[in-house]
């Protein structure tokens, strides 16, 4: 690590705004993807969504589950509620899986046909292919047809009759669910759907730009690694990593690119290709942390001001008329006008 921070000394000033603004194009189109998915938030809140969420998965411990529920905690406090919910989530992570699935299996699928993965990556690269397969069939039988989704909603029906009757929540009508959610979804492709998978395939052109702009940056040519050995890289960490062993994928990230980059490198050329690795995950996962805890500050003080705002006058709050409606049927003259209740005693 010694050597890795020496290599990283070296950058000049016009290679450290090449990664500044490489990084930014990491994020950018997840938030433009996020826009697509609903139409009705700013680019601000596309951005603070994005922020949180990343650097919850990346702090937190099973942090996709807690960045899960942030992101609907969020939506709802910009007023997008229910189907919309579920309808751009399904969309936006639908899309963010497969492509993290498809660009990596493609690029390790021409490796097996080359012969440069052995027997066990090769087994990764097939398992993957399979969760691929089974995910666009799943989301393909649920938005095929009304008759699809209303088939799955029965054998949902099915089974949660099975839990018991206090469980209220999953004792529901799910083939309403389904087909509810099947007509927002479908509205949602069609309109948006091409807008959402482009901004999130840019996305990670992008952090591939920059794993490879890293280790050129530090001394890594051509002749040490090929254009190609870091492209496999990328797709190999990236199948790893989508399964959530650490946050983020801490260590485990780190010690799949250097290991893949650095086989039959000499000594220089392995602390040049960690500096490369350090540089690559300090800029995707430790730069997301503290934006994403402004992020997080910002979206919390917006919701105060939202809640200390005077009401406009001339608007009763809902919470005022039903104050008011008991009021009235405590004390009937305290419903008439200024003056009327001295007539109607006369």
């Amino acid at each position: 690590y010694r050597d890795a921070w020496e290599a990283i000394k070296f950058l000049t000033f016009g290679q450290v705004l090449g990664l500044v603004a490489l990084t930014i194009l990491t994020l950018v189109p997840f938030w433009l993807a996020f826009m697509g998915a609903f139409p009705t938030i700013k680019f601000r809140n596309a951005a603070e969504i994005h922020l949180t969420s990343t650097a919850v998965a990346n702090t937190v411990p099973a942090g996709g589950a807690f960045a899960f529920g942030i992101q609907i905690a969020m939506l709802n406090s910009w007023k997008v509620k229910g189907d919309a919910v579920a309808a751009g989530l399904l969309v936006y992570g639908f899309w963010d899986l497969f492509l993290r699935l498809a660009l990596p299996t493609t690029i390790a699928s021409l490796a097996v046909v080359r012969g440069d993965l052995d027997t066990r990556l090769q087994i990764a690269v097939a398992a993957a292919v399979v969760v691929m397969i089974a995910l666009a069939a799943i989301f393909w039988l649920i938005l095929r047809s009304d008759a699809a989704a209303t088939g799955v909603g029965k054998l949902a029906n099915r089974i949660c009759r099975r839990w018991p009757e206090n469980w209220t929540f999953i004792h529901r009508d799910w083939i309403e669910v389904f087909l509810d959610f099947r007509h927002n979804t479908v509205a949602l492709l069609k309109s948006r759907g091409w807008w959402v998978g482009l901004s999130i395939l840019g996305g990670h052109i992008a952090t591939f730009l920059l794993l490879w702009a890293s280790l050129r940056f530090v001394g890594v040519s051509g002749a040490d690694v090929s254009f190609y050995r870091v492209l496999l890289a990328f797709a190999f960490v990236r199948l790893l990593i989508a399964i959530p062993i650490t946050p983020g994928g801490a260590g485990v990230a780190e010690l799949g690119f250097s290991a893949i980059l650095a086989i039959g490198a000499d000594p220089t050329t392995t602390a040049e290709i960690v500096a490369g690795v350090l540089i690559f995950r300090g800029a995707t996962f430790l730069v997301p942390i503290p934006l994403g805890l402004g992020a997080w500050i910002t979206w919390r003080h917006g919701l105060r001001k939202i809640r200390n705002a005077p009401e406009p006058s001339g608007v009763v709050s809902p919470e005022t008329a039903a104050q008011g409606v008991e009021s009235s049927k405590a004390d009937p003259q305290s419903a008439l006008p200024r003056g009327a209740g001295e007539v109607a005693e006369e």
